[in-house]
């Protein structure tokens, strides 16, 4: 899955939680503000950079985050362009 769908999933998730939980009930459950919980599953770099826009992340946490930074940088341009980033990344 790409950075791009992750991110995009997650941003979903966390915008939608009434909707989600009318479609299915145990999403009641769920806590948008809770997403970037520390666990010890690894975050994939579309969420974290979702979670880092919304505050959840700490910037503590984004420095020990390899190429998160990089992809925040080129969401945040892309979407002063007024659009998305869609080109492929290398990283």
């Amino acid at each position: 899955m790409s950075d791009e769908a992750v991110y995009l999933t997650a941003k979903t998730l966390y915008n939608n939680k009434e909707a989600h939980a009318l479609a299915f009930g145990p999403f009641n459950r769920t806590a948008p503000n809770e997403m970037a919980a520390r666990h010890a599953n690894p975050y994939r770099p579309g969420a974290i950079t979702l979670y880092n826009e919304t505050g959840l992340w700490p910037p503590e946490r984004l420095a020990a985050c390899p190429g998160a930074g990089a992809r925040l940088a080129r969401r945040t341009s892309a979407t002063d362009r007024g659009g998305v980033d869609e080109r492929p990344h290398d990283d």
